[in-house]
């Protein structure tokens, strides 16, 4: 029996690696034990207390023993490409919980289950990061996806009920062509390991054609979870009735999560075929031209938010057509730019009560709220990539990534992706510049000649407003001082 326990002991201890991230789920699992006795509703304190465990888990992978291990058969690793992709993922799910009060979380406010699947959801997300194994990877990113699911259907309404079963059909059917896929890529290379040798061999001795449809079916549960064409259908319905903390988490943290997987698959596939490159061009212009022409006929910014984001994730991907540091600096800052930008509209939407508004409702309206108005003139102009924003450097580093591959390939794939991005960020300036030109230009009520209904104000929070302070000065002034990038 104590031999048995040692041996036991022994093989635990290969998934050491693992437990800053099981800690967490273990965590996520305390937090139903208050909402038996204290009913669904919690003080506002609980939902800050979030940010306690997400602080612990980025100090123990970053900065203790935990750092760089592969452990668990290989199925565990954490490059150092990975490091800032996991640093984003948990930083950026933290901003959701500063940058809204507890009343944006539901008409109950924040509650115990939205607390457990929030730290679910980053738990999932934050492992598959560290995943060296497809099938490790797909239980992760099926952490992260059910999760998901329940937040947005956690507003406990009709609409949202509706959107979270829409949400979770589509994610099921993702799932099962992401599984199937898996079994392809393993009946094919005879290895789950993406990491190793045989995977790469086993590619490069396969029919073309299958390997192909193999890699199809395991993108498309990846490009889910990046809102990437063709399976981004869900988005717009999720944005309009979910709570907003839940779609500024959705909007951003599980694409940082899926480009770091992307960044870590990618160059495997890439040395067995390396015409795959030109997949993943055309899924990043498929989003980028869908989400822009989709957006641009949107009469609510919260749903042009949404198809926006659709158009952002193609951006993303360009990026990963190269595997260069510069490829990976560039995506890291473009992490960041549209992350930020996002973020500030989404908590000034939700802090003005202006989630349900149409675009018309905002005409005049510079005049009696000027600084949130200015505020999301930042964030825009940060989106389409003009300066003197820092998106405007993101962008550039986009077109200097593109024009770097056309030089090392001689490929006119790269020239032809770098035109198309051009054009469609000048199609952006119309929707992401609507909100601006109503509120700057036109006169209150100029359509119907009637007064449009007073914004109701509601009760803002300290936290919300240091938030949007400080992503104001790191667009704005870091954006343009900051020129090292030219």
């Amino acid at each position: 029996m104590q031999e048995y326990i040692q041996v036991l002991g022994v093989e635990l201890g290969k998934f050491s690696g693992l437990l800053p991230e099981l800690l967490l789920l273990i965590v996520s699992l305390l937090w139903l034990l208050p909402g038996f006795s204290k009913g669904q509703k919690t003080n506002p304190i609980w939902l800050y207390s979030l940010l306690i465990p997400i602080a612990g888990l980025v100090y123990l992978r970053w900065f203790s023993a935990w750092k760089g291990q592969s452990l668990g058969y290989g199925a565990i690793h954490f490059p150092e490409t990975s490091k800032y992709f996991y640093l984003f993922t948990a930083g950026f799910a933290a901003i959701p919980i500063i940058g809204f009060a507890s009343r944006s979380w539901g008409k109950n406010g924040f509650t115990f289950q939205q607390g457990f699947f929030y730290l679910s959801a980053i738990a999932g997300a934050l492992l598959s990061l560290l995943s060296a194994q497809l099938l490790v990877l797909y239980l992760a990113i099926e952490i992260l996806s059910f999760s998901s699911y329940f937040l947005a259907a956690s507003a406990l309404n009709k609409n949202a009920s509706e959107g979270g079963i829409k949400y979770l059909l589509q994610g099921s059917a993702a799932s099962a062509c992401m599984l199937y896929g898996i079994s392809w890529l393993y009946g094919i290379t005879g290895t789950l390991n993406f990491t190793h040798p045989l995977f790469i061999e086993g590619l490069k001795m396969a029919s073309p054609f299958t390997v192909y449809m193999a890699l199809i079916l395991v993108l498309g549960g990846i490009t889910f979870k990046l809102s990437a064409f063709p399976l981004h259908v869900w988005v717009s319905n999720v944005y309009e009735v979910a709570p907003m903390p839940v779609v500024a988490f959705l909007s951003v943290v599980p694409k940082v999560a899926m480009l770091g997987v992307l960044w870590q698959l990618l160059p495997a596939i890439y040395q067995a075929i390396p015409q795959v490159y030109q997949l993943i061009g055309w899924v990043a212009m498929a989003s980028i031209i869908v989400g822009n022409v989709t957006a641009l006929v949107q009469k609510l910014p919260i749903r042009t938010m949404a198809y926006s984001t659709v158009s952002q994730a193609g951006y993303l991907l360009l990026p990963l057509l190269s595997g260069s540091e510069l490829a990976y600096s560039t995506l890291l800052a473009y992490i960041i730019v549209y992350s930020l930008a996002n973020f500030g509209v989404l908590i000034i939407l939700e802090n003005y009560g202006w989630k349900s508004f149409t675009f018309s409702q905002f005409a005049g309206m510079a005049k009696t709220h000027l600084w949130p108005m200015l505020a999301l003139l930042v964030f825009f102009l940060s989106l389409i990539g003009l300066p003197p924003t820092l998106g405007f450097l993101g962008k550039a580093g986009l077109f200097l990534v593109l024009a770097e591959g056309f030089q090392a390939l001689k490929s006119t794939f790269y020239l032809w992706m770098g035109i198309l991005a051009l054009l469609n960020a000048a199609v952006a300036l119309f929707y992401y510049l609507h909100i601006p030109y109503q509120a700057w230009l036109k006169p209150k009520g100029f359509e119907t000649n009637s007064k449009v209904p007073e914004m109701p104000i509601s009760a803002k929070t300290w936290w919300p407003a240091q938030i949007l302070v400080a992503i104001f000065i790191v667009i704005l002034v870091v954006g343009f001082f900051w020129n090292s990038w030219l």
